[in-house]
This record gives C-alpha cells, structure tokens and sequence, in this order.
C-alpha cells in the first residue's frame, strides 16, 4: 500500500508541473506576441506574476488539487500538494 501512496504523489507532482511549464510557455508566448505585434515592452515580473496566477487558477478551476492558498503558492507551488 506504501508503494501505490508514493506512486500517486508522482503523478500529481508529474501533473503540477506540466501544468506550470504550460502557464510559463503560455505567459511567455503572451509577452512575446505584445511585444511583437503592439510594441509592448513587458518586465519579467510581470511575466512571472501572469504565469502565477494563470497556473493557479488552472489548478484550482480545472484539477483536483482541492483548496489551494495562494500564500502558500507563491512561495511553492509544490507544497499544495
């Protein structure tokens, strides 16, 4: 029983951070097109605040990741788990 409890833990650490490469892949994307198309220039903090907030509320709308504080988010995401 130990075995398939670690076995799970993989998988949603494997799944949380899918979900943060997708946001940060998404947040840069969105920072490349401004400042492309619209001449926007874009710091890389907000860049690292739109992937925050993008992944948290993909975790907390679309996963089962339960109640998740965006306290302890900022400062790990990993800890959520």
């Amino acid at each position: 029983m130990l075995y398939i409890g670690e076995r799970n833990g993989v998988e949603r650490k494997r799944i949380l951070l899918n979900v943060i490469l997708c946001g940060a892949l998404c947040g840069i994307w969105t920072a490349r097109n401004k400042w492309i198309f619209n001449k926007i220039p874009t710091n890389s903090a907000s860049i690292v605040d739109r992937i925050k907030v993008t992944t948290i509320s993909r975790c907390k709308n679309r996963g089962s990741f339960g109640k998740i504080d965006w306290r302890v988010w900022n400062i790990n995401p990993f800890f959520c788990l």
